[in-house]
Formats: C-alpha cells, structure tokens, sequence
C-alpha cells in the first residue's frame, strides 16, 4: 500500500511541476543557441502495483479417484527499482525539439507467501497382509519469501519543448511513445513428488521451481519535466522526474530450474520433466506503469 501510495504520489508531483514551469516567465535573453545534446541519466522506479502468481496441479493425475491437488500462491511485490538511460536531442528554434532516449532499468520482486498446500490421494499396501487400502496424505508447508527480478529496456522517442528560466537554468517538459520490452524470472513455486517405497511406506521429495517470463514487448507513453543547470561550458547537471505509462503486458511463463527443496542442488532432467508435465502454467499479466526520479548530465553542442 505505501509502495502504490509513493508511485501515485509521483505521477501526480511530476504533472504539478509540469504545469508550474508552463506558468514561469522567461527571465533569460533568450533560448539556448545549441541545437544538439547528448544526455546521461541514473534514477529510481516507483512501480506501485503489487500483483500475485497462483498456481496448482493435481501431484496423483490418473488416480481413480480424483481430488488430490498442490495449490500456492506467490506474492510478486515490486520493490524500488534503479536503472540508466542515455540519449540526444536536436531542438530547433524556438525551443522545441526531439530527443531519442534509451533506457535500462532492473525492479526487484519480493513478497511473504503464504504456506504451499498439498493434498494426495493413494492406495496403501502395507505387511503383513498386504490388503489395499485408500488413505491421503494433506500438508501445509511454511513458504520461503519470493525473489526474482523484471528487466526492461524501453526505447523512448520525445517531443521536447525547452523553456529558459534564468541564465544558465531551463526546463525541459517532455512527452511521447516507449517501445517496452520487458522480461524477468522469480521464484520460488512448490511441486512434490510421491511415490509408495518398499513395504508401501509412502515417500516424497519436495522442489523448489524457478519461473522464467520470456521477453515481451509493448508500446506505451512518456512524460515528465526536466530542470538543468549549466555547469561548465557545454555541461549541465540535470533532474528528470517522469512517469512511464504501459498499460498491462501479459507474460507466458516458463519453467526455468528446478531445485530440491531440501539441500538446494539442481535436479535431474527426468524430474524437470515430471514438473513440465504436471505444471500448467498460466499467463501472468501486470502493469509496468511506473514513476522515474533521477539525476544526471548533459552535453549541449
């Protein structure tokens, strides 16, 4: 709730300066005369939406008499992500102009879990008579915190208006379409593997699943203010404050790595498998709408 409450709080501080640098008069002699720039940004991502992947898969499939299952539900809360961005502009006169940007940025996913639940239906054969008998086996296992990661990269194309304010300071108000693309990897799901061992003791072995979302893209917008100081000759240290707007991406999950839960060592193919072939991942959609605060330089030639 504070994580929305600070990206909310963002976007609407970055249309406030907007419209408080439109309404400033020009106290300088007139517009800057350089007509190219190059730029170098380092900032902070407030991603205030909180989202969750549900999972289950039926541990027993084909057992005669249905109803067992494995459900969880992993918590993927973004957390402050950091990230670069590099770029140039020409403007032309008048102040305006048009600015082509890169930009990286990595937002951490974390979360508590709540415990994975496991309910398994079976035949029990024990000594001495060895007389089938139908038994179950139900679970609750305390689950580890999620850790994971989205990485996108977003190509920006701007529309740039520069507004001098006072000599060697100006604003910049910008706007226009992103290019997203967008792919990450979190972790981690349950899955549980039983079979009846000799005597027909029943025995298990529990897996930690990585997820992996293979990369997507989409087209969304970018606006925001930008102030500068001039430095040094053609150098000037520059704040950015933006807010990205994506709308929702839909992701196809992946099954990445599989581990035992127990001591943590990779499993073998066969089990990575039987994963493959019980899971049925569902897409996952989110928003990576998010607020951007940084600071950095910029060259004017």
């Amino acid at each position: 709730m504070e994580e929305a409450f600070t990206g909310v709080t963002m976007k609407n501080g970055i249309w406030a300066l907007a419209l408080l640098v439109l309404a400033l008069p020009v106290f300088s002699d007139g517009p800057n005369s350089s007509s190219w720039e190059l730029f170098f940004f380092y900032g902070l991502d407030f991603s205030g939406k909180n989202f969750a992947y549900a999972n289950s898969y039926d541990p027993n499939p084909g057992y005669h008499i249905p109803g067992s299952y494995a459900r969880q539900t992993l918590n993927l809360d973004p957390a402050m992500g950091q990230g670069i961005a590099l770029g140039a502009g020409h403007y032309f006169s008048g102040g305006f102009g048009v600015r082509l940007m890169a930009r990286r940025r990595t937002i951490p996913l974390g979360g508590k879990n709540t415990p994975y639940e496991y309910f398994y239906r079976y035949t029990l054969i024990t000594p001495p008579y060895y007389e089938p008998m139908e038994a179950t086996t139900y679970r609750k296992v305390d689950w580890v915190p999620t850790e994971g990661s989205l990485s996108v990269t977003s190509l920006d194309l701007e529309a740039a208006f520069r507004l001098p304010i006072a000599a060697g300071v100006s604003a910049l108000l910008f706007a226009g379409p992103s290019l997203y693309l967008a792919g990450g990897r979190f972790s981690p799901l349950g899955f549980t593997d039983e079979w009846l061992g000799g005597h027909g003791v029943p025995m298990r072995e529990d897996y930690l699943v990585h997820i992996k979302l293979p990369r997507r893209q989409k087209i969304g917008l970018e606006a925001g203010l930008e102030l500068s100081v001039r430095l040094s000759g053609g150098f000037s240290a520059v704040i950015r404050a933006a807010y990205s707007y994506s709308g929702d991406i839909t992701f196809e999950p992946t099954i990445d790595e599989v581990y035992y839960y127990s001591y943590l060592q990779p499993a073998p193919e066969e089990k990575i498998n039987l994963v493959k072939s019980r899971f049925d991942l569902q897409p996952l959609t989110i928003s990576l709408s998010a607020a951007f605060l940084g600071a950095g330089l910029k060259f004017e030639f």
